[in-house]
């Protein structure tokens, strides 16, 4: 993604990682406060600071870049850590210097450098207002056009990207983020969050001043330069052809920042997706709002605007950069719970929202496999909404505990944009697994939540139906998936693919109910390891509808039997001697080992085909999910735009098929649905008539 360093700059070995306090002294981890340092300690942190400050000018100066790789390792590294030491270093140096070094370190040598900057900013000793001007004078070197006689002027914005992201990729910076739960463990490399939002605010005014100047964007002309420039740049050797398209895109310093971003979520959205105070006055309250809880949160989107206006024009470096933060940043969308506060949950809807249309046109070209593993990270904690788009409906009501559980959905559905994305997104094996997953843990998540509503006593029969209908709203989502994936890929309507087989498996091996559990985003950039498709079976979407039909049905009968649901007189007599899967805990009660129960499936199947005659069970538990799935698989065909009146014919073939076929049949017998609809009347009657209770 950067330009290659010098090949003079060869050093072996690698800085080690810091092991120092803010303050210089020796932490257990970098970052950490020592509360006992004295000032006597941070002035000869600072001293030392200075010397090395002068030691890397000597060797720039004279462009022994051997000596400056190994005074940042052997002089810089072991207190990189040290606040005091880090900040007197960064302003000895100055803002030029800091970008030169980073330019001439060795290629995976550069960590010591970005962590040096990372703890400085991090630092009480700067104010907010030392911080912002450093950040004014770095993003002035790649946005203003210098003195190309300068040393090292056509490096500067190699060198800005090495300081940001230590030449790390978008998904591996990314990726770093989610591997501790810890708040007390500071990312040695995250940068502060005030820190990058002065650099975007920069880049920004630098660029759009540029802009309305007429002139030439620093990192612009610095790109066509070395095009052409040669003069003993061993990066880009005289006589060497260059891509001027790809060749501009390297040495654009917004995927840096963005690259720098996505390593904590919550600075994606403090930079991208900043609150305003107030409600939105575009989101007026409406029973959607109080049910779907759609908050309605004022979102500064200017600099949104700026960054998503230049995705249409960029490269994939900046792609990648892009949806690596969007991604990032996808993982706070959770409903707060006591243990797990999230105040950014309203900010990661509205951005992932934005990102989904932004992206959505983007051109074919420009996508990589980074780009597309990255926003199916988006697209997977974004489950929600996708599964509104794939039936045309808003989260349904009914059942409380399921839709209180999931969070913060977009304002509208987007399906065309929605879907436009999908086909490009899930034409990658290891993004199609990502999202694959998630739709499977979403269905175990909505059914375990569902059966928690349906109260103890009901009619096994109205139970069973009850969970069929809401597995038929989820099989609409496969077929959406299924289809756009199908179209994107040019799969045929009958032709057996691997691409289905791992929508299949990934779905069956994600349906895993877990009683109890709160809902979290299943999808984080750390777990992106390619798919390997070896020994993934090529299925054809009739075997893809049958097999997933059979196996919700069994994970239907899981869920009864987990919430005690089942009568215990269908468990006892001579089952338990037939089937050893029939069991009964201390207490008592009768109950299935699953897992074996599932292992051996003719007979669990054999055994609730009795328990289905005893029940008489009716035609509403014999309708097979294919209509919902056929119902998704239209909506990817031909995806509307959200403004777009809807089809009554199609809105009356999804009533007929799915709420008149079961929701009616199933909740004007249930005990449950009576009672709630009566308190709903008696509720809707005290506010209308304010004289009390109508008997």
């Amino acid at each position: 993604m950067f330009p290659d360093a010098p090949t003079t700059q060869v050093i072996s070995g690698t800085a080690p990682a810091p092991t120092t306090g803010p303050t210089g002294t020796d932490t257990t981890h970098p970052g950490a406060a020592t509360s006992a340092a004295t000032a006597g300690t941070d002035a000869d942190a600072a001293d030392a600071a200075r010397g090395d400050a002068d030691a890397l000018t000597r060797a720039l100066d004279e462009g022994d870049y051997t000596a400056l790789a190994q005074a940042v390792s052997e002089r810089v590294a072991p207190h990189a850590g040290g606040g005091a030491y880090a900040t007197a270093l960064v302003d000895a140096l100055g803002a030029r210097a800091l970008v030169r070094v980073a330019a001439h370190l060795p290629t995976g040598t550069t960590t010591t450098w970005t962590s040096l900057l990372a703890t400085a900013t991090a630092s009480p000793l700067w104010t907010d207002e030392h911080r912002e001007a450093l950040a004014r004078d770095l993003t002035s070197l790649v946005t203003v056009t210098g003195d190309v006689a300068e040393p090292d002027a056509l490096l500067l914005p190699a060198g800005f990207m090495r300081l940001l992201t230590a030449d790390q990729d978008p998904l591996t910076a990314a990726a770093g983020t989610q591997t501790s739960d810890s708040e007390d463990v500071r990312d040695p490399l995250a940068l502060d969050a005030g820190f990058l939002a002065s650099l975007v605010h920069g880049l920004m005014a630098g660029e759009t001043g540029a802009a309305a100047g007429g002139s030439r964007v620093g990192w612009v002309e610095y790109a066509r330069l070395t095009t052409t420039a040669g003069g003993g740049y061993v990066n880009f050797p005289e006589g060497t052809p260059q891509d001027m398209t790809t060749h501009r895109a390297s040495y654009d310093p917004l995927p840096a920042v963005l690259t720098a971003t996505a390593r904590t979520p919550t600075t994606v959205l403090d930079i991208l997706a900043p609150p305003l105070p107030g409600p939105d006055p575009s989101t007026p309250p409406s029973e959607e709002d109080e049910f779907r809880r759609i908050l309605a949160t004022q979102v500064d989107g200017s600099l949104w605007a700026w960054v998503a206006a230049r995705t249409q024009k960029a490269g994939p470096a900046y792609l990648e950069a892009l949806t690596a933060a969007v991604a990032s940043a996808s993982t706070l969308r959770y409903r707060p719970t006591t243990s797990q506060p999230n105040p950014y949950e309203a900010q990661a809807a509205w951005l992932t929202e934005q990102a989904t249309t932004a992206l959505a046109g983007v051109d074919t070209t420009t996508w990589t496999p980074t780009a597309r593993r990255t926003t199916a990270v988006t697209l997977a904690n974004s489950v929600g909404d996708l599964w509104d788009a794939a039936r045309d409906d808003v989260h349904f009501y009914l059942f409380q505990t399921f839709y209180n559980s999931l969070p913060t959905g977009w304002s509208k559905h987007h399906n065309e944009e929605l879907t436009t994305l999908l086909r490009e997104v899930l034409k990658d094996d290891t993004a199609l697994t990502t999202v694959s997953r998630a739709a499977g843990v979403f269905t175990a998540h909505h059914l375990t939540a569902v059966a928690k509503d349906i109260e103890p006593g009901t009619r096994l029969d109205v139970s069973y139906a009850t969970l069929l209908h809401e597995t038929s709203l989820d099989s609409s989502l496969y077929g959406y998936l299924y289809t756009a994936c199908a179209t994107g890929r040019g799969i045929g309507a009958d032709e057996a693919s691997t691409a289905t087989g791992i929508l299949l498996n990934t779905m069956l091996q994600s349906l895993t109910p877990i009683p109890g559990a709160s809902w979290h985003p299943p999808a984080d950039p750390a777990n992106q390891d390619a798919t390997d498709t070896s020994g993934v079976d090529r299925v054809a979407v009739q075997e893809f509808q049958a097999v997933l039909d059979g196996r919700l049905r069994f994970e239907i009968i899981g869920i009864l039997d987990s919430t005690h649901l089942i009568p215990q007189e269908d468990y006892q007599g001579r089952y338990p001697d037939v089937f050893q899967w029939i069991i009964r805990d201390s207490d008592g009660v009768w109950h299935l080992d699953w897992n074996t129960a599932i292992a051996n499936k003719y007979d669990l199947n054999t055994w609730f085909q009795v328990v289905w005659r005893t029940h008489n069970f009716g035609a509403e538990c014999i309708s097979p999910t294919y209509v919902a799935f056929e119902y998704g698989s239209q909506e990817a065909h031909e995806p509307v735009p959200a403004t777009t009146p809807r089809s009554p014919a199609r809105h009356a073939a999804l009533v007929v098929a799915l709420t008149t076929a079961t929701t009616l049949l199933v909740y004007n017998f249930s005990h449950t649905h009576q009672r709630r609809r009566e308190k709903r009347r008696r509720r809707w009657y005290e506010e209308e008539y304010r004289g009390g209770p109508v008997s």
